[in-house]
């Protein structure tokens, strides 16, 4: 709404024109494997953040037909207010919009 408000348009120039795009930080919205090799050694044990098994699953079935995967409900807001919702890890928008190559 402050968008519209900005560039003077309404609803509708953003259902045609505007794509919304949410880069979240996996770190702190996935869920954490512990690999404890020595639990009494901090250096030992390794923190690897992963995409929740839902969302892993979720993201490999939607590849597969060969669509966008949407995280945390954000797709009801496709063609309500937006042309075209995206939600990318950090690593993800990088790849697919700063790499060179």
């Amino acid at each position: 709404m402050i968008f519209n408000d900005i560039v003077g348009k309404n609803i509708s120039f953003c259902r045609e024109h505007v794509n919304f795009i949410l880069v979240y930080n996996e770190g702190k919205n996935s869920s954490e494997d512990y690999d404890n090799k020595n639990k009494n050694s901090s250096k030992d044990c390794k923190i690897k953040n992963q995409d929740s098994s839902k969302a892993r699953i979720g993201k490999y079935f939607y590849s597969k037909a060969k669509k966008k995967y949407i995280r945390f409900g954000l797709e009801r807001f496709e063609k309500l207010y937006f042309h075209e919702v995206f939600t990318y890890t950090e690593q993800e928008f990088e790849d697919s919009f700063l790499s060179l190559n």
